[in-house]
């Protein structure tokens, strides 16, 4: 029997075994957490017969060596139902090995921290036109190059769809569909990488996440990511069990330039849930849909579609030399931002933000909101000629002051929607006279996203 144990800000899980119970009822793990578990953390019995409450989950009963299982349907399991134990990973391996290609096949019943398919090493693999389901990780690239991972289909992953380790450079991860992420671990995401170069992550539809849909880290020098490129991408439905994440994440620790393009994706429902010290929940916490984290400089964030994305549509977290550009932000809640800007404390003068730009975005509010930008130590940043289309004629939320860095900003005009076709049916293409072409605005490229645009 084992605990998952989540921090109040539910940034990441622990699976951890039980040590002891001792006489008035703390329970100690085996081993510490990844964060600290503060009042309002939350803990949640694996494998206990007592917690069988949903379908799909089972528990194993010392008492008489029995697995339970609730089905879902129980009459038909009764009648020609199996259960299967998953107990190897992977299933296929090949180490320093070049020009493995994997096309048409079925992987299942792998652990939740394992991989179905593991590639270690070499060049020119190509993983094609595969189903993966009720496994660990789908696809895991350790160190390789000039490969592709294209038109897989992967659903009901324990953890990730596709991960890329570092030292892996020159990768394609192309066109696949991926589904409920992270049903076991909750730390993962539809495509996770770490120390990777001249990347392309493209075309992808990742939906249903308990984290990230794409998540790009840089923790120390060795997992430096430089060169990539994300385009293409339909995100819906992430941030479904933690919070402070992003529909697309980079972190940047070792603070360099990236040079890394986020373009044309379409993002919407970035979630966000974590509890208070009361242990009461929070929804919609820290969730954004382009999320710069620690440090992450010189990206290129342009051509966006955002929606209901929390807590910012794109939030700069201590980065420099940044630029938001052509991107549409439609804001869903009151509480919503397009912009966040954030100082990290605890990188010194590296945390300040320096030569940030937000220009020619068109920012769409479905109802009243306070402000467009929080600045929270912002450093410098500057917004030219964005567009707000404000509800209500144009006007001004009740009692929302007029923002220092909006005074070279456009106001939205007195027409209703004068600039998209149809927003009420979300049809978020621009009119053939709409203003925001005035400004340079370009149409977004609607018909190249998703796996259905992949060329």
């Amino acid at each position: 029997m084992r605990v998952q144990a989540l921090d109040r800000e539910r940034q990441a899980d622990d699976i951890r075994g039980i040590e002891r119970i001792d006489r008035n009822g703390t329970l100690v793990l085996d081993r510490d957490g990844w964060y600290p578990f503060r009042d309002g953390s939350t803990f949640r019995l694996l494998g206990h017969p007592d917690f069988l409450k949903f379908p799909s989950q089972f528990a194993w009963s010392a008492k008489d060596r029995r697995l339970l299982l609730r089905p879902h349907d129980p009459a038909a399991f009764a009648r020609d139902g199996e259960a299967v134990v998953a107990r190897t990973a992977p299933l296929i391996q090949a180490e320093k090995a070049d020009s493995v290609t994997l096309d048409g096949l079925s992987f299942a019943d792998v652990p939740y921290n394992g991989a179905a398919v593991r590639l270690a090493g070499g060049s020119g693999h190509r993983v094609l036109d595969n189903r993966f389901s009720a496994v660990g990780t789908g696809v895991l690239l350790v160190g390789v190059a000039d490969s592709e991972v294209r038109g897989n289909r992967l659903e009901h992953l324990g953890r990730s769809g596709i991960e890329l380790t570092p030292g892996s450079a020159g990768n394609r991860i192309i066109a696949n569909a991926i589904r409920h992420v992270g049903e076991v671990n909750f730390y993962g995401g539809g495509i996770m990488s770490a120390g990777v170069t001249r990347t392309r992550i493209a075309n992808n539809d990742i939906r249903h996440a308990a984290r990230y849909g794409i998540s790009m880290k840089n923790w120390n020098p060795e997992t430096k990511n430089t060169d990539n490129v994300i385009e293409y991408n339909r995100i819906r439905d992430v941030g479904r069990e933690t919070a402070d994440l992003g529909a697309i994440e980079t972190l940047g620790r070792s603070d360099i330039d990236t040079k890394l393009v986020i373009r044309f994706n379409d993002i919407r429902g970035t979630g966000g849930i974590a509890t208070d010290a009361a242990g009461r929940w929070m929804t919609r916490y820290k969730g954004f849909g382009v999320y710069l984290d620690d440090l992450t400089n010189g990206v290129r964030v342009e051509g966006n579609f955002l929606e209901d994305t929390g807590w910012a549509s794109v939030f700069i977290h201590g980065g420099d030399g940044n630029r938001v550009e052509n991107n549409i932000a439609v804001l869903t809640d009151e509480r919503d931002r397009f912009l966040r800007f954030e100082w990290v404390p605890t990188a010194g003068t590296a945390g300040f933000l320096r030569d940030n730009e937000a220009s020619r975005n068109l920012i769409h509010a479905r109802v009243p909101v306070e402000q467009l930008v929080t600045a929270l130590t912002g450093g410098e940043y500057r917004l030219e000629n964005n567009i707000f289309d404000r509800p209500g004629r144009g006007l001004r939320a009740p009692g929302a002051p007029v923002e220092r860095t909006q005074a070279r900003s456009v106001q939205g005009g007195n027409q209703p929607d004068p600039y998209f076709m149809n927003p009420a049916k979300d049809d978020y293409r621009l009119r053939p006279n709409s203003p925001a072409l005035k400004i340079g605005f370009q149409e977004l490229p609607w018909s190249r996203i998703g796996p259905e645009g992949a060329r």
